[in-house]
């Protein structure tokens, strides 16, 4: 809505409205209520990420991560 710059490799961009936050100790918790939403749309089905769709993941200051392994825990045997 308001046209932010955009990376153009991500797949999907969500524009949000800050619509609380909270207090907590030396940080504060934003909570968002999307506004928009841009991009390659298929990429999510069903509010999940399709399978053929390799996530990236900050990890914080240059690190990343990138991974195609897929569990689903309700799948899996129950833990002993």
């Amino acid at each position: 809505m308001v046209k932010p710059p955009r990376i153009a490799e991500c797949l999907t961009h969500i524009e949000c409205r800050i619509a609380d936050t909270i207090e907590t100790g030396d940080h504060t918790i934003f909570i968002g209520k999307v506004v928009a939403k841009s991009g390659d749309l298929d990429a999510i089905k069903d509010g999940t990420l399709n399978e053929n769709v390799e996530p990236l993941f900050h990890l914080g200051g240059s690190k990343f991560l990138t991974g195609r392994e897929r569990i689903d825990v309700n799948k899996l045997g129950k833990v002993k």
